[in-house]
This record gives C-alpha cells, sequence and structure tokens, in this order.
C-alpha cells in the first residue's frame, strides 16, 4: 500500500514538473 502511494505520489511530481518546464519553454519561445 505504501508503493502504491508512493507511486501516485512520484506521478503527480513528475507531471507537475513536467508542465512546470513546458511553461517555462513556452515562456521563452
Amino acid at each position: 500500500m505504501l508503493d502504491r502511494l508512493l507511486e501516485e505520489r512520484m506521478e503527480v511530481i513528475v507531471s507537475s514538473f513536467l508542465g512546470m518546464r513546458l511553461e517555462l519553454i513556452s515562456m521563452k519561445i
């Protein structure tokens, strides 16, 4: 169960991180 929660949290962190990167890239263009 702990692993499952960790996986979900990692997905949220990764998706939010990718979103931030995309925002920075779009701002530069």
